[in-house]
């Protein structure tokens, strides 16, 4: 610039002066308010319009407002902005001379403007919040309110409470109650009343509808129920036909006894014995004792295919005999109980008194515990009620067994569902009942 022009403008900033007006910012006589200064500034308009700039944005808002980021607002009104910018006026006020007001009859509390007569969280004063559920009338917490039931001594919201959902007292088991019917946290279940959610496509014990339990075994998929991998469905009951002998590659197609189910076909390790069909060693059987159709007799068993005496009783002069209970061999072949009086063999000893005094039973001479009878298969669960050669007594009851030429040790693939493994005479046998001997 120019000497000339410099002192030219130097003598109009002067002579404003003079005459009363504002100076103009000598940092923009030349195009720029410089660097890191703020300004605010006012103009006037030939219609006497005035504005104010506030700092920070440059923007130029109108006389009493404030630039409230980018945003003119009248800080005496702006609820928004009330007295400063970002001051909000709470829930049910209005912004008037730069304070929060609340309207008339209504008192300013922590939320809001609230009727101490009629708000059931300021009832009569800020903070005094009535029960749950309850109302405030005149000041004063009362019943309840319009969208609540009296159940019991409580105020309830029947339409989202989990323990009166609904009604009084219908509790849902899933914890959630929505619009007064009980729901579940997922979408795919479906609240089921007495059981809860269940998913029905794949519960097995709703499977398909409420309550529609699958048979046991069982799975559920797509809502129908049906046995897992090769099992099949046998009287309502999922049965591996691949290895169960009463099954056996189909539902009824049972194995002979002692044989045992291998990829749904019967297989039999030793030999069959016909009439009855038996699998059999010969060593082991008593009613196939070394030879097919050689039976031991009914105080007999068969080890190493041969007949001996059952466990518990002697050999006296070829005859099995009770040594425990028997008067003519009582602890001993040979030894006679003497006669007179009420001579006993009890336990293998002789004694001149009752069973009754000993509270025994009398059976043939001898006096027999309860226990005892539980297990003597020549007198099974009663005196004189004799096992058959193929049977044991479990429990008072003679029970049919057969070994298998499969099974050394228990488990034994040849037992089926209505047989117990069980370990006697030194090896694996067959049980019917489900129990097996002491």
């Amino acid at each position: 610039m120019k000497l000339g022009a410099g002192l030219s403008l130097l003598a109009v900033a002067v002579a404003t002066v003079v005459a009363g007006c504002p100076a103009p910012n000598p940092g923009n006589l030349f195009g720029g308010g410089g660097a890191g200064v703020t300004t605010s500034s006012t103009s006037s308009s030939g219609g006497g319009a005035t504005t104010t700039s506030s700092s920070g944005t440059g923007m130029m808002c109108p006389a009493g407002q404030l630039d409230c980021g980018g945003t003119c607002a009248d800080v005496k009104v702006d609820s928004n902005n009330c007295g400063s910018c970002g001051l909000k006026c709470p829930q049910g006020s209005t912004c008037q001379g730069g304070g929060c007001q609340c309207g008339t009859g209504l008192a300013m509390c922590a939320d809001g403007c609230v009727d101490f007569q009629t708000s059931p969280t300021d009832c009569g004063s800020c903070g005094h919040a009535c029960p749950p559920n309850h109302g405030c009338v005149a000041a004063q917490c009362g019943g309840c309110l319009p969208s609540a039931t009296m159940c019991g001594a409580d105020c309830v919201d029947t339409s989202t409470d989990p323990k009166n959902c609904g009604g009084c007292g219908a509790v849902c088991l899933s914890g959630l109650c929505a619009s007064g019917m009980c729901t579940c946290p997922k979408p795919a279940e479906t609240y089921c009343a007495g059981i809860g959610c269940a998913n029905l496509k794949t519960d097995p014990a709703s499977c398909g509808m409420c309550g529609q339990a699958c048979p046991q075994g069982e799975t559920c998929t797509g809502g129908m129920c049906s046995c897992p991998g090769s099992s099949m469905d046998c009287n309502g009951v999922c049965t591996p036909v691949l290895s169960d002998p009463a099954n056996c590659g189909g539902c009824g197609n049972a194995c002979d006894p002692g044989a045992v189910c291998k990829n749904g076909s019967c297989q039999c390790a030793a030999m069959t014995c016909q009439s009855p069909n038996l699998c059999t060693t010969l060593q082991d059987t008593p009613s196939d004792c070394g030879t097919c159709g050689v039976a031991c007799t009914q105080d007999e068993t068969c080890v190493g295919g041969m007949c001996v005496c059952r466990p518990a009783l002697t050999n006296c002069n070829g005859v099995c005999t009770d040594t425990k209970h028997d008067l003519n061999n009582c602890g001993m072949c040979g030894n006679v109980c003497p006669g007179g009086g009420n001579p006993r063999c009890v336990d293998g000893m002789c004694q001149d008194t009752t069973c009754q005094a000993l509270g025994r039973t009398y059976c043939n001479g001898g006096c027999f515990t309860a226990q005892q009878l539980q297990n003597d298969p020549l007198n099974c669960g009663m005196c004189g009620n004799v096992c058959q050669t193929n049977e044991l007594c479990v429990q008072g009851n003679c029970q049919a067994y057969f070994p298998s030429p499969s099974c050394t040790s228990c488990p034994c693939g040849a037992c089926d569902a209505t047989t117990k493994c069980c370990m006697v005479f030194g090896t694996a046998i067959c049980v019917s009942g489900g129990v097996c001997p002491p």
